[in-house]
């Protein structure tokens, strides 16, 4: 708690001001002042001569509308077309009752009347602020803006305060200067600190398509202030974008998260709710950092109309790109997220013969858009294999309808573990799926950062105990994520509850990555059924301990064919009952209620799946272990790969295609693992380990001496020739 309490402390000085005074020592003195400076004006002048702008401003200056109009006469001197532009807008202005988008009236109405501020009437500036402060006065945080009205998820936290109140009080501020002083204290005493808890993530908890939504306001609120010379947020917000960017399939798609409104990954410029939201999005954060691989990520999505204005003002007039190809194949982001991405490569198109596996313990239920699917994962090669199934909105419900409450925000909507206990009562009077529970009785828009982190309110549900990329850390052999996510699951139901993932590169043409899930349960009572899940898109098969899924069909642009496979295959537990449901009534089946929670939906790019796979022990145990082992290959393979269970004292591990993986069966971290080879091995790791000096030795020799990271907690030992080995902890 003591680190916790030190971080909201600093944070709070982000802004290297206190806040006494805080309003007036950031606020310029002369106009322009809302996203542009007086000192930004010639080199917006010499942009519009560039050879890299011309075309974009050429085209800025064909628009009508006034806001584009206010600019191109901001950089001409041109006071008749300021003027006019200025009363242009006004009945635009007039007819906002929308505080929420982005680029909605109130938020260009303040560039307007700052960049026009000297051609613009007494009278004309009074019906402005007139309107500036009824729109503000139409949502939450309300005007003048008040603190506890939620500054972490829902509306709140997007445009009404950050792209609102904000630019609006501050082009205002010489003739009222209430609407800025109270958004300024309200945004840095709520909203920052919140924000620089979750930038630490590197990620967004609202999801693939939210994270957009609501990370544009953020950004629009940091330009607001660099303007001004001040850096509102922590240095981690540069790194949000890279979600969207490791995130990014080869077909062009985002792997889902949370509510996905956006199933086509907007990668073509498809309109969304009437914004291009991860356009602009990564177009702020690319221009904000002039970072060069935002850069090159941001030709991939499309501007469109005014969204154009705002890239011609903010991209550096000598930005440069640099491919997303050069990036680290691996990223973990970190808590209170804990996720990690592994691709085995960059290629993009829908035949891409790159894989990228998605796994995720997570940390903090922040709610909202943020489904429970606390330690879970997802796979794609050659099309989506082991996907994040259900639907945020359908034709004939949307948010909080059955559906979403009782399937797609459920734990067993996922690829996650479900503990079913039969007098389980769910909050928010969800149906009982055996999955993750709901934090503060059912309460999912934690108030603030305080109420976030007051342990009293359950919302943090897991923590990373363990991560490695490696060796190579640009192209990593493995990528390694464990946690514990017992806190997830209700106590009444789970004693313990531990998964530990492994993705292996094997830059193998057949088989380019294996994936390995090793899980610990214990239940609170043997009759609780433990069951591990796998959602598909089309049915899977079953043959033994063994099942397979494949994706094959025309890719939704039609740009090509999906033709991917996974294979599977159940070590633990020794007796499994496999069985797969799904199909015509049964795509969203929930067990206790024998309910399918249908939903229809019609954009044809959604991935709400239709089979699962459940896995559960054959008798019933307190404690159970799961391990599963996994590899990606074209649909037409028909190479056999296999999968050879090898035990060694507390390690239970797997050997396929030269490799083999061990995990540390126990939950307390070994000092010392024994092992044998029956082969030479291009590979070895072992997961579960102390941190510290270790020795690896063979036959009582030593082969060397490696350090294990306290963050690893594992060893991956490359070319191991056969024989029995000891790896043991020295002090």
């Amino acid at each position: 708690m003591l680190r916790i309490k030190l971080f909201l402390t600093s944070s709070l000085f982000v802004l290297c001001i206190s806040t006494a005074g805080y309003a007036q020592k950031l606020v310029p003195s002369q106009h322009p002042r809302v996203y542009i400076n007086q000192d930004d004006i010639s080199t917006l002048q010499q942009k519009a001569k560039s050879e890299k702008f011309e075309a974009l401003w050429f085209e800025i200056q064909q628009m009508n509308h006034p806001f584009a109009r206010a600019l191109k006469a901001l950089l001409t001197e041109d006071r008749q077309l300021a003027a006019q532009a200025a009363i242009d807008f006004l009945p635009l202005l007039q007819k906002n009752t929308n505080g929420r988008s982005p680029l909605n009236p109130m938020q260009l109405g303040a560039c307007i009347y700052d960049w026009c501020y000297d051609v613009m009437s007494d009278t004309l500036k009074s019906a402005y602020i007139r309107e500036f402060k009824r729109i503000a006065s139409l949502h939450e945080p309300y005007f003048p803006a008040q603190k506890g009205h939620g500054s972490i998820v829902g509306h709140n936290c997007e445009g009404w305060l950050m792209s609102d109140q904000l630019p609006a009080g501050l082009a205002i501020y010489d003739e009222d200067p209430v609407m800025y002083d109270s958004a300024a204290l309200v945004f840095q005493e709520e909203f920052v600190p919140a924000r620089n808890f979750f930038y630490q993530a590197h990620m967004h908890h609202q999801g693939d398509s939210y994270i957009a939504t609501r990370m544009i306001h953020d950004l629009f609120a940091a330009w607001l202030y660099k303007k001004m010379g001040y850096q509102a947020f922590s240095a981690d917000q540069q790194f949000m974008a890279y979600q969207l960017i490791y995130h990014y399939r080869p077909d062009g798609q985002q792997m889902r998260s949370g509510d996905t409104y956006d199933d086509a990954g907007n990668d073509q410029g498809g309109r969304t709710k009437g914004i291009n939201h991860k356009a602009v999005m990564m177009m702020l954060s690319a221009a904000l950092y002039n970072d060069p691989y935002q850069l090159d990520m941001m030709s991939r999505f499309l501007l469109h109309d005014l969204e154009k204005v705002f890239a011609f003002i903010f991209l550096p007039i000598d930005y440069q790109t640099k491919s997303i190809a050069e990036l680290p194949h691996s990223k973990y982001f970190p808590q209170p997220m804990g996720e990690m991405v592994a691709r085995t490569g960059w290629d993009m198109g829908v035949n891409s013969d790159n894989a990228l596996i998605h796994m995720r313990i997570g940390n903090y239920f922040f709610g909202n858009h943020q489904t429970k699917d606390f330690g879970t994962f997802q796979i794609y090669y050659k099309g989506p294999l082991a996907i994040s199934s259900g639907v945020y909105e359908g034709k004939n419900q949307g948010y909080g309808g059955a559906h979403w409450l009782n399937y797609h925000h459920q734990t067993i909507a996922k690829n996650g573990l479900l503990v079913y206990d039969p007098d389980e009562v769910m909050d928010k009077n969800s149906a009982n799926d055996g999955g993750q529970r709901w934090p503060n009785h059912g309460k999912d828009h934690p108030e603030n950062l305080e109420y976030l982190l007051n342990p009293e309110n359950g919302y943090e549900m897991g923590e990373v105990t363990a991560h490695a990329i490696g060796p190579d850390a640009d192209q990593p052999r493995y990528s390694f994520i464990a946690g514990d996510i017992s806190n997830a699951y209700s106590s009444d139901k789970v004693s313990m509850l531990s998964r530990s993932m492994l993705t292996i590169n094997t830059n193998n043409p057949d088989f380019p990555a294996l994936f390995f899930v090793f899980d610990r349960v214990e239940a609170v009572k043997a009759t609780f059924k433990k069951t591990w899940l796998l959602h598909s898109i089309q049915e899977p098969v079953i043959v033994g301990s063994s099942f397979s899924v494949e994706r094959k069909g025309v890719e939704f642009r039609g740009k090509g064919l999906y033709h991917g496979k996974l294979i599977a295959q159940t070590i633990l537990p020794e007796q499994p009952e496999i069985r797969k449901i799904g199909g015509k009534g049964k795509a969203f089946w929930v067990e206790s209620s024998q309910t399918n929670y249908a939903i229809e939906k019609e954009n044809p790019a959604s991935e709400e799946g239709e089979w699962r796979i459940e896995v559960s022990p054959g008798k019933e145990e307190i404690s159970d272990l799961f391990f599963h082992a996994m590899g990606v290959t074209n649909a037409d393979n028909e190479k056999p790969l296999e999968f050879k269970k090898v035990v060694s004292h507390n390690l239970k591990g797997v050997a396929v295609l030269d490799y083999v993986v061990y995990f540390n069966q126990n939950s307390a971290l070994l000092s010392q693992a024994e092992f044998e080879l029956a082969h030479k091995c291009l590979g070895v790791f072992v997961a579960g380990l102390k941190a510290g000096n270790w020795v690896l030795e063979k036959d009582g020799g030593e082969v060397l001496t490696l350090k294990i990271d306290a963050q690893a907690k594992s060893a991956y030992l490359p070319n191991v020739d056969k024989g029995k080995y000891t790896l043991r902890a020295i002090q």
